[in-house]
């Protein structure tokens, strides 16, 4: 049957937005102070006018790290202090949202959860050019073209410094708001956003030379940096007491546009139906330990039960503060060290049906976590991982600049194509999910925190009569 060609199909009919339609940006402030330091909340409520722009959400602010008064002897010593993963989202360990005074979403390691997002989202040109709102720009003019982390440094006069460090943030939002498909109604329903920051000591490293010397060595140069002018170019060691010790959050805000429709367009939004449904997306976390010495098949159970599971993903970092996982919970070693091999077990069937082996093909598992996240035929899936950071197994030293990247995934979407259906991925049947690593010839040489980060289909139903919301996972 012959069709005229959309290109030149000129009777289509072209679609008009409202007269009176609006679209303002809008900015909302923390209700329970001005300043926010380790370990704390920030609660911050969205407007109740007009329609939420999913796509437009995103947080900034700014935030002042200060190491403790240590003294460095002049030119060949720095007091040093890092941020680990991507430095916006790492102070902030959990995420929950309420609607209506109830939880609804509640995402435990967060910082870790958007680290990842990070990598596998983003190339590293994208991180590149969004490197000084994301937090990855750096003292260290060779390491300009930073990807990973943040490092700061000041060096040594020969009298006691503190070392104080300011960066201005901004990124998306990521979570169920912000990957809801359709516009979503802010009239009665009282959205809040609760950050809990997270402790220093958890993404905040101790710097060794080693972190800034040799292949990650800090170079200063005259008139490169504040703080450093004027000095000859030099290579410079860490102080032995180089790490940030205080936080400071200020001027944090969440950014997003709000969408105001006329009277009778709104009234004739709400006469489709008394409840409205909106299909999004979210994460959900759980963790286990592995205690050094361990061999042999580790069968590790997560008490997470969804009805529309579209991904999972384990990261294995290290629990020791100083030890071989810099970065602890923003690394993922591969425990296996290239002898085993992973896979998950759901409702009594395994993802996938062939454990993904580390000994007959590991570059296999980074195509398996491409597709996690996409179509490994699109584009669109950029990473940035390099080799350098998905070879490092258990037992490796990871750094600031060079953590490691050996995330495990498995796509579980029914259909992976672009399709219309509320839920895609498949059902937990209400049982626990298993995360099965053989271990091979390898035994973990430090404590290993296993954190599953699983994506998960949601439809947010909200009745615009009575303004119940029910949230359905």
């Amino acid at each position: 049957m012959e069709s005229l060609p959309n290109l030149v199909n000129y009777s289509e009919p072209l679609s008009v937005l409202p007269d009176g339609m609006q679209n303002y940006s809008v900015t909302c402030t923390p209700v329970n102070g001005s300043s926010f330091g380790p370990s704390a909340q920030i609660i911050v409520d969205l407007n109740n006018v007009g329609y939420l722009d999913p796509a437009s959400l995103m947080i900034r602010y700014n935030v002042t790290y200060t190491t403790t008064s240590a003294t460095a002897t002049a030119t060949t010593e720095g007091i040093f202090g890092a941020v680990s993963g991507c430095p916006v989202y790492s102070p902030f360990l959990r995420l929950d949202t309420l609607m209506n005074s109830n939880v609804i979403e509640s995402v435990n390691n967060y910082n870790s959860v958007c680290s990842l997002l990070s990598n596998v989202n983003m190339s590293v040109a994208a991180k590149l050019g969004q490197q000084y709102p994301l937090g990855y720009a750096s003292d260290n003019y060779e390491f300009n073209e930073s990807t990973d982390g943040f490092i700061g440094g000041l060096v040594g006069t020969g009298a006691a410094q503190v070392l104080t460090k300011t960066l201005y943030l901004s990124a998306p939002l990521p979570c169920l708001l912000s990957n809801a498909e359709k516009l979503i109604p802010l009239n009665g329903t009282n959205i809040r956003l609760q950050f809990t920051t997270d402790s220093m000591i958890n993404f905040c490293p101790l710097i060794s030379t080693t972190d800034v010397t040799g292949a990650a060595r800090y170079t200063t140069n005259a008139g490169t940096n504040t703080g450093l002018a004027g000095l000859p170019a030099a290579v410079v060691t860490a102080n032995a007491a180089s790490r940030f010790t205080g936080m400071t959050i200020n001027n944090f805000e969440i950014v997003y546009n709000q969408v105001q429709f006329p009277p009778h367009i709104d009234q004739e939004i709400r006469m489709q139906s008394p409840k409205i449904r909106i299909k999004t997306t979210s994460f959900a976390t759980g963790t286990q330990t592995i205690a050094s010495g361990i061999g042999g098949t580790v069968n590790l159970i997560y008490n997470l039960r969804y009805a529309s599971i579209k991904g999972l993903f384990l990261m294995n970092g290290g629990t020791t503060d100083g030890g071989t996982s810099k970065n602890k919970l923003f690394d993922s070693f591969d425990i296996t060290r290239g002898t085993g091999s992973y896979n998950f077990n759901i409702n009594g069937l395994n993802y996938p049906q062939n454990a993904m082996s580390t000994s007959t093909n590991k570059g296999y598992l980074l195509q398996e976590l491409r597709r996690a996240m996409n179509n490994i035929y699109q584009n669109n899936v950029d990473m940035s991982i390099n080799a350098n950071e998905y070879s490092l197994n258990d037992g490796s030293q990871s750094t600031v600049y060079i953590p490691a990247k050996f995330f495990v995934a498995v796509n579980t979407q029914r259909l992976s194509v672009p399709y219309k259906a509320l839920f895609t991925g498949i059902s937990s049947q209400n049982s626990p999910i298993n995360a099965v690593i053989n271990c091979g010839t390898a035994t973990m040489s430090q404590n290993i925190t296993a954190l599953l980060a699983i994506n998960y289909d949601a439809i947010l139903e909200i009745d615009l009569a009575t303004k119940q919301i029910n949230y359905i996972y």
